[in-house]
Parts: structure tokens; C-alpha cells; sequence
């Protein structure tokens, strides 16, 4: 799948055009489609325009949904998940337990699985990390989550380090601070296109 996000890819493309990269993670109906899957913990901890809002309840956007519908469909033996934010690599869960998996496998094989494939994948300066839920403070509901539910080895590349950009920053405001150098045509449509002018 070269795209879950569309929404969220549109949108940060009209900053990468400006070599920046948007804080923005969430689709056009302002869900964090990586909070959004139905897994045993998903929690509705955030509300609507907070950037790791989750959506109303588990599953309910149709981006998750035909990603759901595709692991129903062809099972996977293994998943990796790519994002860009600091180049590293996000393994296992630390804070699944027995009862969260639904397969016969341990938590602890699945976890050693999950370091196995990220060790098998990561780029020599990227940094390896167990992702445990207590590590951000934020509930379950990531496409690995679901994955690593049913049993499914799944990593997480966060491939580029970035430059954050506020939420609600356009660029035609940091255009204006200086901070964007603009002299391409395509920049001054996008520009124009964001309606702030």
C-alpha cells in the first residue's frame, strides 16, 4: 500500500515543497489514522483537533477500514509500516499482555519476532526502540497494535528527521517571516490555494 493517509499526504506535500515537512498527522476528517485501529486498549483519550485524536470509536474511518479489510483478506506474515519523523525503528509492544494476542503465541515470541524483522530491516544509523504505550502516554490503535493483536510481526520505520511546522503555521506566513525562500510558480499556486492571503 504506497499510501494510507491521502489526506494527510496532500497536506504535507505543500510543505515539502518548501523543504519543511508539516506537524500534521491526521486525515481530512481530523483522525490520527495511527490511533485509529480496533485494538483490545484503543482509547478515546483525545478530543477533535488535538493531533492524536483517535476518532469517535475504534475503526471508523475508511482508510483503517480497507486497511482492515485487506488483512482480513490476505493475512499477513509479517508488516512493515513506514512513517517519516527521526529515523528509527519501532519494535514489539511492551505493554501487551498474554490476553491481548489472539494467536497461541507468547507476547515475548512475538516481541522477539517483531526484533528479529526490525534488526533484519534497519538502516545501520537508525536506532532500534521497543514501543511501549506508557513510553507517550497515548493508547493502542496503530496499525502494528492491530497487527501484533492478531499475531502478526509488525514494525514501524520512522524513516527522516524532520523540521517541525507548527500546527496552524501556513507556509504563506513563515513565507512572509522569511523562513520559506519562494520562487517557484508551483509554490506561489499552492500558496494562494491555502486561502490566508
Amino acid at each position: 500500500v504506497p499510501c494510507a493517509n491521502p489526506d494527510g499526504y496532500d497536506y504535507c506535500m505543500g510543505y515539502a515543497r518548501h523543504g519543511l515537512v508539516a506537524g500534521r498527522k491526521v486525515n481530512g476528517n481530523e483522525v490520527n489514522l495511527n490511533r485509529n485501529f480496533p485494538t483490545p486498549h484503543w482509547g478515546n483519550e483525545f478530543t477533535k483537533g488535538h493531533y492524536d485524536y483517535p476518532g469517535p470509536e475504534a475503526g471508523s474511518e475508511p482508510e483503517t477500514q480497507a486497511l482492515v479489510q485487506l488483512a482480513e483478506r490476505y493475512p499477513y506474515s509479517a508488516m512493515v509500516d513506514f512513517h517519516s519523523k527521526a529515523q528509527e525503528v519501532y519494535y514489539g509492544k511492551g505493554g501487551f499482555a498474554q490476553e491481548d494476542v489472539l494467536v497461541s503465541m507468547s507476547v515475548d515470541d512475538l516481541n522477539a519476532m517483531t526484533l528479529r524483522l526490525a534488526e533484519a530491516i534497519r538502516p545501520e544509523r537508525y536506532r532500534l526502540r521497543l514501543m511501549a504505550d506508557s513510553e507517550k502516554g497515548e493508547g493502542f490503535g496503530g496499525s502494528t497494535d492491530y497487527l501484533f493483536h492478531l499475531g502478526v510481526p509488525a514494525v514501524t520505520v520512522e524513516t527522516v528527521e524532520y523540521q517541525m511546522v507548527p500546527d496552524g503555521t501556513t507556509s504563506l506566513e513563515m513565507f512572509k517571516r522569511g523562513e520559506i525562500d519562494d520562487t517557484s510558480v508551483e509554490s506561489e499556486e499552492y500558496l494562494s490555494m491555502e486561502g490566508t492571503e
